[in-house]
């Protein structure tokens, strides 16, 4: 099922397409998209990009503004995310530095305490906020549903 915001852009746009007595299939030619990503869009199923909503906002004559707003909204970028993410970032912990050795017995090679490893076998975690990022990145893709994400979303926030 489409996310809110997504369905009330395709809403908008199904609205002015009616008022322009368009379509699905006339938008999509005037718009170079393919019909079924029209209709995907206009569906909610589908979130369109830059290029597509300039295309549809041309010939719909929609209120681009309104649009731009709809669409952040949609892509998830509007200023609750922008708070959120500046809040997550400061929320962000990292485990404590390991404790340096002070007196060591030994010298030998061997003892990591003294001579540590180099090049480390595990990448680091990743922190919360990149992992958030990726996360909605995955889902602004859409290679992950709307259920997905808020279980991810909230297995990693359970992290904190």
């Amino acid at each position: 099922m489409p996310s809110t915001p997504r369905r009330a852009l395709a809403r908008y746009l199904c609205v002015y397409a009616d008022f322009a007595g368009v379509s699905p299939t006339e938008l999509a030619a005037r718009t170079h998209v393919p019909t079924t990503m029209v209709t995907d869009i206009l569906a909610g199923r589908l979130l369109p990009t830059t290029t597509q909503v300039t295309g549809m906002t041309t010939v719909l004559s929609c209120v681009p503004e309104t649009v731009d707003h709809l669409t952040a909204a949609a892509d998830g970028t509007s200023t609750l995310d922008d708070s959120f993410w500046s809040i997550a970032a400061a929320v962000d912990t990292r485990p404590p530095a390991p404790p340096t050795a002070s007196t060591v017995v030994g010298t030998d090679p061997d003892n990591h305490a003294t001579n540590p490893y180099t090049a480390p076998t595990t990448l680091p975690a990743a922190p919360i906020t990149n992992r958030l990022r990726q996360l909605a990145d995955l889902h602004h893709h859409q290679l992950i549903n709307d259920d997905e994400y808020t279980r991810q979303r909230a297995r990693i926030l359970n992290e904190l």
